[in-house]
């Protein structure tokens, strides 16, 4: 009965409905995914975001047949009523410390990853020789879980780099979180945002859609970032630029997009503007660096919902931080779930793709761009869902 109830009450959900309703993506895909047979039987390890937008897509992959176990990628994004759905359903959860070892002892022959977490798990056990020879391949889906990859030597198995792909950077990350981010900053401080200086640190797909979302919005918008070329590309955007150090003394809202950990350091609070709110859109909860920051603070007030306000001992700043870090959009649910649904129809069909590759041909080893096959029927399905023809 507490299983029936579960599903009911997810299944008459907002996103529940507006996926089925307005966008039935997932419906096409099922279809598609059912039709080729080829995840009947197969175990796939998903370390992901647990949100219901995720459990639309879990629910796909478990309706054609596959095994799905699956962690957290971070525990404030988790949606208990989601992963219940999913468990329902029939996937396995784990959530918390080990988590991720325990997805990897289930001998995978797929894995999904987010911010490389559960790759980087594997690689650590593999060599301890705990593992058999089931994995076909990997996916990951974030810049930071790329960068990580590129550092590594000797991948003994393909990961298809989704975040570079045109679904994932120009739709997802582009429009989903430049729109998600709006209404994040109007869920967080409603419209008091509008008219302001926003600085936007990193001009990625993530940041250069928040910049213009926001300037859309009629925000002033200023962007830092290192890489020259991507710096220049925010010029001929018509975006103010601006060093980091020097944005921080101009913005009195920042948003933090790189994906980097640890990115902000004792200078840049320092010459932050009094009164700031960081608010991050990158993959890593401590992009801003909050350990950093609450032994700088004498004083820290937690009194308002989703911000955090450090009172700098130095200074006698005050510097606001939203949602501990944790990325704003993801947190939140803001945005259309359109783009989202795009990205995770590209990584099921990503999955897909490595299973029947594995049956006819041997893969290249690391990092592999999106297959032009994958991309074609996203926008196929796509365009279907939206009752388009792409002929």
């Amino acid at each position: 009965m507490k299983n029936k109830t579960i599903k009911q009450e997810f299944e008459n959900s907002k996103v529940f409905t507006l996926a089925r309703e307005k966008f039935p993506i997932m419906e096409l895909l099922q279809a598609h995914l059912i039709k080729d047979g080829n995840m009947a039987g197969k175990t796939i390890g998903w370390n992901c975001h647990l949100t219901s937008i995720t459990a639309l897509a879990a629910n796909v992959l478990l309706t054609a047949g596959a095994k799905l176990y699956m962690s957290e990628c971070n525990a404030s994004t988790s949606e208990d009523i989601a992963c219940e759905y999913m468990q329902t359903q029939g996937a396995t959860i784990y959530r918390g410390r080990g988590a991720k070892e325990e997805v990897i002892s289930k001998s995978c022959h797929v894995i999904s990853d987010t911010g490389l977490d559960l790759i980087s798990t594997y690689l650590q056990k593999e060599s301890l020789h705990k593992f058999g020879d089931n994995l076909n391949g990997a996916c990951e889906i974030t810049t930071s879980g790329i960068t990580r990859l590129r550092k590594l030597k000797d991948v003994p198995f393909p990961v298809i780099n989704l975040n570079d792909g045109i679904i994932k950077s120009r739709i997802e990350n582009f429009h989903g979180v430049g729109e998600g981010m709006v209404e994040a900053l109007n869920s967080l401080i409603a419209k008091t945002w509008q008219n302001k200086t926003i600085g936007v640190v990193g001009y990625g797909y993530v940041g250069a859609g928040t910049a213009r979302y926001l300037s859309m919005e009629g925000a002033s918008v200023v962007v830092a970032e290192i890489n020259p070329v991507r710096a220049l590309l925010a010029h001929y955007d018509r975006f103010a630029v601006s060093n980091l150090n020097d944005l921080a003394a101009l913005c009195p809202i920042i948003i933090t997009a790189t994906g980097q950990s640890n990115l902000l350091d004792e200078h840049f609070f320092d010459r932050c503007v009094d009164g700031v709110l960081i608010v991050n859109a990158g993959h890593w909860s401590d992009e801003i660096n909050l350990t950093l920051l609450a032994s700088l603070a004498k004083e820290i007030d937690d009194t308002k919902p989703g911000i955090k306000t450090f009172l700098l001992k130095k200074s006698g700043k005050k510097i606001s931080i939203a949602l501990d870090g944790n990325p704003a959009n993801v947190v939140l649910l803001t945005g259309s779930i359109e783009p989202t649904l795009l990205h995770l129809t590209s990584e099921i069909l990503s999955i897909s793709y490595l299973i029947n590759q594995s049956n006819t041909q041997r893969l290249a080893f690391g990092e592999l761009k999106v297959p032009d096959a994958v991309e074609y029927t996203v926008g196929n399905l796509a365009l279907e869902a939206l009752g388009h023809r792409a002929d």
